[in-house]
């Protein structure tokens, strides 16, 4: 284990992957950045965002709670509340999500705390797309494009998805939120 990220290779069985990237089929719109706009200057990919409540995020929160529970005891020790938003995300050729933070400061009591994003492509279907912390300490790259790997990390932490060369690369990403930091 490693105290800034948490990876769990083939944590979801290739079939169960394939099932979730059908769903983002039927509901998609162009990915926005932080303050709620578009702007393909930092992000270029499209989105079907799960908010709290919704059908689909109780069913992916069933799905990879147990994964969050384990990853928050074994590396962050961080206070819970619960799961903020699901979105599965698609990134077409020239498609990328530049150097951010999930981490949303506001005026609720709770914020963002775990990030996770679970790989539902295979690698063969793209090139480039690569999940990259802006830091020296970084998961493996090709583990990382494995089917059915997920990757836990604190929302703090700076990241960014590379430029897909070739390809679509979909994954679900998530959002677990306790009281704030501070």
């Amino acid at each position: 284990m490693n105290s800034w990220y948490y990876l769990h290779p083939s944590a979801i069985p290739e079939e169960t992957c394939q099932k979730i990237k059908k769903i983002f089929d039927q509901n998609n719109r162009p990915g926005l950045v932080d303050d709620g706009s578009l702007n393909k200057n930092i992000r270029d990919s499209n989105v079907s965002g799960f908010g709290f409540g919704h059908p689909q995020n109780k069913e992916f929160d069933s799905l990879l709670l147990d994964f969050v529970t384990i990853a928050n005891r074994e590396c962050f020790g961080f206070h819970l509340n619960g799961v903020n938003e699901y979105q599965l995300t698609e990134y077409n050729k020239s498609g990328f999500y530049g150097s951010h933070i999930d981490l949303r400061v506001n005026d609720s009591y709770s914020e963002r705390k775990l990030s996770l994003t679970l790989q539902l492509s295979d690698p063969k279907d793209y090139e480039g797309g690569n999940f990259v912390f802006n830091t020296a300490d970084n998961p493996p790259a090709e583990k990382l494009r494995e089917i059915g790997t997920l990757l836990i990390f604190p929302a703090f932490l700076l990241h960014e998805v590379t430029e897909v060369t070739s390809g679509s690369r979909y994954s679900l990403v998530g959002w677990y939120e306790g009281n704030k930091f501070i």
